[in-house]
């Protein structure tokens, strides 16, 4: 049976508003307590490290924390080469296609924009500042609240088992570096 697209996308947003609900009295530290399929977790695991990291990007944005926010700017564009970005390149070439794919064409899109906006924020030729330190910290953590309350469920929701394990698969794992960035 073939679908209408606009309707198999009506049936996603059906989904999500159906998600959003069922989450939005969550308190903010129930990431830690949803279960995650085991082909998510290093992405899941990847955004932990990264919601460590926007709250450094934050305190330091408002002058607290324990780096400036000059050596928070530092440790923010290194771990973005090092992390973030490898982390978007599984996202953006595995995981959007198959939900695309799905007929999810309205996350994807949320996704993708927001990959760009931090990369913008990121990369902008203005002056590395406090508030630009502040508003990459909140943009960050908006965005992993959004994949692990509202994409990676959706994603648990329509994906086939074998097109999670192509996800869960195609995450660099390095050890070595999680334990090197660990202990810094």
């Amino acid at each position: 049976m073939c679908r209408c697209p606009r309707t198999e996308e009506s049936i996603f947003r059906k989904r999500i508003l159906k998600l959003r609900a069922r989450l939005q009295h969550l308190p903010s530290t129930a990431i830690r307590l949803m279960k995650r399929t085991p082909e998510l977790h290093g992405l899941s695991e990847d955004h932990h490290d990264a919601l460590v990291l926007a709250r450094k990007a934050r305190r330091a944005g408002v002058g607290e924390g324990a780096l400036s926010f000059t050596e928070a700017w530092a440790e923010v564009e290194a771990r973005f080469a090092s992390d973030l970005e490898p982390h978007f390149g599984v996202e953006e070439r595995v995981l959007a296609p198959l939900l695309e794919a799905r007929g999810a064409s309205e996350p994807v899109a949320r996704l993708l924009a927001e990959h760009q906006a931090l990369r913008d924020c990121l990369h902008a030729d203005d002056e590395r500042t406090a508030a630009s330190l502040l508003q990459f910290g909140q943009l960050l953590e908006q965005h992993i609240r959004f994949e692990e309350r509202e994409l990676f469920a959706l994603a648990e929701e329509v994906l086939k088992p074998h097109e999670l394990a192509a996800v869960g698969m195609a995450r660099p794992h390095s050890r070595e570096r999680n334990h090197l960035r660990r202990r810094t």
